[in-house]
């Protein structure tokens, strides 16, 4: 006589176990809402922890020129032509490379990041901001957004946040 049913009821057992490994890949990141933009701190090449914007629309991520003269970081020589739906025309940026995107315990390596004013955007939030995390930090993650709870919920999916 067989048991069709062993193997569903191992299965089962190992559920509860599943359930909790893939739990234990989601990190919650607490977030500032300003302005309707959500502000999370985060630390670039190990640097001391800085303003970012998260913004799942963007493609890049970006730096502030600011920050990025105050903390010396090396700039590529490439210059990358951007355009966007709020912009009427294209505009140049230099890019970076960079050893490490922190946020919480996540770190993303080798991230490109590209270069530019972000005054406006200092401006709306009253403080220095670092950069605007985009696409190539948020790749990796499934990311969903508590407004109540002021966090972000960050579930690794498999895809490294590399430099493509």
């Amino acid at each position: 006589m067989s048991h069709p049913s062993r193997p569903i009821l191992g299965t089962l057992t190992l559920l509860p176990f599943l359930a909790a490994a893939a739990q234990a890949e989601a990190v919650s990141i607490p977030f500032e809402s300003v302005a309707g933009l959500i502000v999370v701190q985060a630390r670039v090449n190990q640097g001391p922890p800085a303003a970012f914007i998260v913004d799942t629309g963007a493609n890049v991520s970006v730096l502030s020129d600011r920050y990025v003269r105050e903390r010396r970081l090396p700039l590529r020589s490439r210059r990358v032509q951007l355009s966007g739906i709020g912009s009427p025309r294209s505009q140049s940026a230099v890019t970076l490379d960079l050893e490490a995107i922190q946020v919480g315990p996540l770190v993303a390596h080798r991230q490109a990041a590209i270069v530019q004013d972000l005054k406006t955007f200092e401006t709306i939030l009253n403080r220095p901001l670092a950069g605007v995390l985009g696409y190539t930090f948020l790749k990796q993650y499934r990311v969903t957004i508590d407004y109540n709870q002021q966090s972000l919920l960050l579930e690794q999916t498999g895809t490294p946040a590399e430099n493509e």
